[in-house]
């Protein structure tokens, strides 16, 4: 039997595929002056037909076949992108003609969508996509490994600026639901999760939550070689550790690094760094305006205190206030822990002003504890020069351990119900320095003694 011939004269922007009643593709292969096409389709037997606009284009007008006198139309896909001719049953129909005409002529799609991406250390999953308008998308971004989002990746559609969300780690930002109107460009860069620690010099700070402090507390730094296991002490290489009345990360930028860095040693479990930069920032407490009710000195006739939060009170002169706005701004600087409260008026003045620690130190040192700024070359970071070696002991005793001159930096009461009126006398005379032996009598308490030794040297 003849072979099927196809006019396709009217056969533009697109490719075609052409399927037996078993599901096999047939070959086919196009004239050279592309008017036609020579099939291994074979008269008689019947065939399935589908029509594939290129990328960027959409067929706009109606792809027929036509057999014979009679014009048949495909079935259009939702998109216009695709078009296929098959029987009443989604089957095979018979083609009983020796030449037959396909009409297909896909234009460029108005509703396709250009995507342009600026995209540094990260990959986006609509990359080689092709979008349309009008039709939601879920855009996910993913950091290369060992990086994050630091900055807020966006889209930008004509001037209209869309942010992506970011996961806990900053690992993945989403665009859910985006609905595009018309070409847009994507903007995104990850930075390298490192630890910024030319700027601190000798340290690092982090911010670890309960779970990560628990699993750090009972972690234990071991080498071994050579048949040996020595276990090393890292609480020299902490030099504070203390909880804050607020969450930082709604209050700072942080970044996710790979683990706290102790001096030689590494604990390698992801925690939440603080930069350098972030070491000092403010809390703005906002604005209070206090109106005056009588218009005369009866408006002074008060007192004015100013509870802060995370800090406590403070006291206002009514005469500084009443009828005036004023703004409350607090100055924290995490490497003292501190907080520095100033209450401004409406032309920047100061009003009142103070400072004090907040929150509290969470103890971790053992029985006896000994930190040096005694640094070798190894733990300088690269400073050097250093002409003044200063050694710092700290031992915690009790009263009754000692004799003699005894001079604390801290005490404490051994009973925590230890109260009374007496205490801040005791406490005053430990500090002072007293001397103590037999015939003395000081109640229950511990006291930190801090001895200060200085040495020369060079390093």
């Amino acid at each position: 039997m003849a072979n099927v011939k196809i006019n396709s004269a009217y056969m533009e922007n697109c490719t075609l595929q052409i399927k037996d009643s078993s599901g096999n593709e047939v070959a086919y292969t196009w004239a050279e002056d592309r008017l036609s096409i020579t099939t291994d389709m074979v008269k008689g037997q019947s065939y399935a037909f589908k029509v594939t606009a290129n990328t960027g284009y959409a067929f706009t007008s109606a792809v027929t076949i036509r057999l014979s006198y009679n014009t048949y139309q495909f079935t259009l896909s939702d998109d216009a992108k695709t078009a296929t001719y098959y029987g009443a049953d989604m089957e095979a129909v018979p083609i009983n003609y020796a030449t037959i005409t396909i009409t297909a002529q896909a234009q460029e799609d108005p509703n396709q969508i250009t995507v342009t991406e600026h995209l540094e250390h990260c990959t986006s999953n609509i990359t080689g996509q092709t979008l349309t308008k009008g039709v939601p998308y879920d855009i996910i971004l993913t950091a290369d490994t060992g990086y994050y989002f630091k900055d807020v990746p966006t889209v930008n559609e004509s001037g209209r600026i869309s942010e992506f969300s970011l996961s806990d780690e900053s690992h993945t930002a989403t665009l859910s639901s985006y609905v595009p109107g018309g070409d847009l460009s994507i903007t995104a860069t990850a930075i390298e999760e490192t630890i910024e620690n030319t700027s601190y010099s000798f340290f690092n700070m982090y911010s670890p939550d309960d779970k990560y402090l628990a699993a750090f507390a009972d972690n234990t730094v071991y080498n071994v070689g050579d048949g040996t296991i020595t276990e090393y002490d890292i609480t020299p290489y902490i030099y504070a550790l203390y909880v804050l009345p607020f969450k930082l990360s709604t209050l700072v930028e942080l970044k996710k690094v790979p683990g706290i860095d102790l001096y030689k040693y590494f604990y390698k479990n992801e925690v939440p760094s603080v930069p350098y930069a972030s070491r000092i920032f403010t809390i703005d407490f906002g604005s209070l305006t206090f109106e005056r009710e009588f218009d005369s000195d009866f408006d002074f006739d008060c007192s004015i205190r100013l509870d802060v939060p995370f800090f406590g009170s403070i006291d206002i002169n009514p005469y500084d206030v009443i009828g005036r706005t004023v703004h409350v701004v607090g100055y924290v600087n995490l490497l003292n822990r501190t907080m520095d409260v100033t209450v401004t008026g409406e032309s920047g003045d100061i009003i009142a002003e103070q400072k004090q620690q907040i929150g509290h130190s969470i103890p971790y040192i053992t029985q006896t504890y000994k930190s040096t700024s005694t640094y070798s070359d190894e733990m300088s970071n690269g400073l050097t020069g250093i002409q003044a070696v200063e050694t710092y002991d700290f031992e915690i005793k009790k009263v009754s351990e000692l004799s003699g001159y005894v001079k604390a930096d801290f005490v404490v009461p051994e009973e925590a119900d230890f109260i009374g009126e007496d205490w801040d006398s005791i406490r005053s005379i430990l500090e002072s320095g007293v001397i103590y032996g037999e015939g003395q009598n000081i109640p229950v308490c511990q006291i930190l003694l801090f001895i200060q030794r200085y040495q020369r040297g060079n390093s």
